[in-house]
C-alpha cells in the first residue's frame, strides 16, 4: 500500500485523536490541519482544501454546519480530487446516502471505533489503486564509476541527454553521489535544492513540490542536484534515497542515476532499483584492478551479471584494446570510448556538452541506441547473498619488460 497524505477537517479534538490513532500504524506519510482549516460560524474554510494536494480528507460533518454536502462537492471539484470520507453524528441512513450521493467516497458514524476508521482507510485505498491508469515505471539506469576520475558523472550527463533526445520521452538525471556530486557543474543547474531537500521534505513530498526542487534543463529533462556542499559529515542512510528512487521511477520514463565512485552503502542499495548499470572504468591499471574488485563483489552477491555493462572510457590508440580488457577480467566490454580531453574541455568552456558530432558523441548516442532497444528485466531488489565467489576473474596484469600491459 502506498503511503497518503492525510487532511483532517475534524473540529472535536477527541475524535481527531481517536482517527489518528487508528491511522498510526497505517502508511500515511502526513496529517495535515492547516490554520486555514478552521471553523467559523460552523463552516470550514474553502480556500485550503481546493488548494492543497491531499489524497485522502476525513471530514466531521456536524463541524461543517449546514453545508457539509457543499464541502463535499467543493473538495471532489478539483482537477485531482482527493478521496473523502466522512463522519457523522449517528449512522442516521439519510446522512449517509446524502454524502454519498455528494461524492463521499466512505462514511463513519459515532461512536467510532478504530478498527472500523481502519477498514475504511483500507478500502479507499484499494478504490484509488483500482481507478489509477496503470503506468509502467520508469526504466533505470545507473553510472557507476570504478574510481574518481573515471568520468562517470560526464557520462551520465551526456547519456541521459542523449536518451530524452532520443525517446521524446520524461527523463530525470539525478545526481546520488553525495560527497563529490558534479552533475549541476555539468548540466549548468543551479544549486538552489539538491536531493538532501528532497529527502528532508519527503513527509510533505507531492507533484508539485518535486516541480519546485528539480531544474528542468529542457522540456522533458529534468536534473536533481547533489548537495552544493560537501556533506559527506553528514549521516546518509540509504533507505530515504532508495524511496526518492522510487519516487522518480513512478514520475518519468527514464531515469539516469549518478551513484558516484566505488561500491558504498548508498550504491549498494540502489542497485537493486536499476534495470542496468554502467561501470565506467579507464585503461589505468589501477583503475582496471579496482574494476575488477566491483566486479567480484557484485558477481559475490549474486547481482545479475546481464545488468551490468562494463564501459572503458578515455582510451587511448595503441594502448589498449576493449577485447584484451575483456579477457582480463573476464566480462565483455560494452562499449570504449575514445580521449576527449581537448574537446571537453573546450565544451565546459563553452558552457555546454561535447558535440553529438564529436566522435565521443557519436560514440555515447551509439552507446545509448543499443540500451534503449534492449529488453531490460524488472529490478526486484537486491538479490539474497550467495556464499563464495563462483566466477573468480582472471590475473589482471603484470609487468613485463615492454611495459604494462594485460595477460591472462
Amino acid at each position: 500500500m502506498e503511503q497518503l497524505t492525510v487532511a483532517m477537517l475534524i473540529a472535536d479534538p477527541g475524535l481527531n485523536a481517536r482517527i489518528l490513532r487508528a491511522l498510526a500504524n497505517l502508511p500515511v506519510r502526513a496529517v495535515m490541519k492547516s490554520p486555514e482549516v478552521t471553523v467559523g460560524d460552523g463552516l470550514f474554510s474553502e480556500r485550503e482544501p481546493r488548494r492543497s494536494n491531499f489524497d485522502v480528507v476525513f471530514l466531521e460533518v456536524a463541524a461543517a454546519g449546514q453545508r457539509p454536502l457543499d464541502l463535499i462537492r467543493m473538495i471532489k471539484n478539483r482537477p485531482s480530487p482527493p478521496a473523502v470520507v466522512t463522519v457523522h453524528p449517528s449512522a442516521d441512513t439519510d446522512g449517509l446516502l446524502a454524502a454519498f450521493r455528494a461524492g463521499a467516497d466512505d462514511c463513519l458514524y459515532l461512536p467510532l471505533d478504530e478498527a472500523a476508521v481502519r477498514q475504511v482507510f483500507e478500502r479507499v485505498v484499494e478504490k484509488r489503486e483500482s481507478q489509477r491508469p496503470q503506468r509502467a515505471v520508469a526504466k533505470t539506469v545507473g553510472f557507476l564509476s570504478a574510481t574518481g576520475g573515471c568520468g562517470g558523472t560526464m557520462l551520465a550527463c551526456h547519456f541521459a541527454t542523449e536518451l530524452w533526445r532520443a525517446s521524446a520521452e520524461s527523463t530525470l538525471l539525478a545526481d546520488f553521489d553525495l560527497t563529490a556530486g558534479m552533475v549541476g557543474f555539468w548540466m549548468r543547474s543551479p544549486n538552489d535544492y539538491s536531493i538532501w531537500d528532497v529527502v528532508r521534505a519527503w513527509q510533505r513530498l507531492d507533484a508539485t513540490m518535486w516541480r519546485g526542487l528539480v531544474h528542468t534543463a529542457h522540456p522533458q529533462l529534468d536534473v536533481l542536484n547533489a548537495p552544493a556542499e560537501v556533506v559527506g559529515d553528514e549521516a546518509s542512510d540509504p533507505e530515504p534515497f532508495a524511496n526518492v528512487m522510487q519516487f522518480a521511477r513512478a514520475h518519468y520514463e527514464w531515469v539516469v542515476a549518478d551513484l558516484g565512485a566505488g561500491i558504498t552503502p548508498l550504491s549498494l542499495k540502489l542497485l537493486g532499483l536499476l534495470n542496468a548499470v554502467f561501470l565506467i572504468s579507464t585503461p589505468e591499471l589501477p583503475v582496471l584492478y579496482q574494476a575488477k574488485r566491483i566486479l567480484r563483489k557484485l558477481v559475490g552477491m549474486g547481482y545479475p551479471r546481464g545488468r551490468v555493462r562494463l564501459v572503458l572510457n578515455c582510451v587511448r590508440k595503441r594502448l589498449l584494446q576493449a577485447d584484451e580488457v575483456g579477457e582480463a577480467l573476464g566480462w565483455d566490454v560494452e562499449a570504449d570510448l575514445p580521449f576527449a580531453g581537448v574537446e571537453i574541455q573546450e565544451a565546459l568552456a563553452d558552457g555546454h556538452l561535447v558535440s553529438r558530432k564529436s566522435e565521443l558523441g557519436k560514440r555515447v548516442a551509439q552507446m545509448t541506441a543499443k540500451f534503449m532497444n534492449e529488453r531490460l528485466e524488472e529490478p526486484e531488489g537486491l538479490p539474497v547473498r550467495l556464499p563464495g565467489f563462483t566466477q573468480p576473474l582472471k590475473t589482471l596484469a603484470r609487468v613485463s619488460q615492454q611495459g604494462w600491459r594485460l595477460t591472462s
